[in-house]
């Protein structure tokens, strides 16, 4: 038996209003399933428009290739490998994700800064890709080796 949160007289099941104020007493289940999946499309789209999902997205597609490809970039621009002659290659390279767009990219470049003098330089980026083919540098170091 249900009875109206208004009047507080008693009704049959299944009543859907009062007969006595008119009040509504429950919502058709129809009413409510569709309400549910309008309002989760709504709360998508509003997400997907935020950018949120897409650059979420975006990170977990990296490669490390494409790690690898920044790191060569930011190492090269470094003073302390100017005038490198070789570098790793990437599958001489050490490349590890360290979670959802960050990468450790850790190789080595050698280099000739005199005829018969050869350096080589050991280097450990840690990368983080920032969308749209946009990286930055969180931590970059270079060790020599003689």
């Amino acid at each position: 038996m249900l009875t109206c949160p208004k009047c507080e007289i008693g009704l049959r099941e299944g009543t859907r209003r009062c007969p006595k104020c008119g009040r509504l007493l429950a919502l058709p289940g129809r009413i409510m399933l569709v309400a549910g999946v309008v309002l989760l499309v709504l709360l998508g789209l509003a997400l997907w428009g935020s950018g949120v999902v897409k650059s979420r997205l975006a990170w977990g597609e990296t490669r490390p290739a494409e790690a690898y490809n920044a790191a060569m970039g930011f190492v090269a621009k470094n003073p302390a490998v100017l005038g490198a002659v070789k570098y790793s290659t990437l599958e001489e390279t050490l490349i590890e994700r360290l979670d959802l767009g960050r990468w450790r990219v850790a190789g080595f470049a050698d280099m000739a800064p005199q005829p018969d003098v050869k350096t080589h330089v050991l280097y450990t980026c840690v990368l983080r890709y920032t969308g749209s083919g946009h990286w930055a540098v969180e931590d970059m170091q270079f060790e020599r080796v003689d």
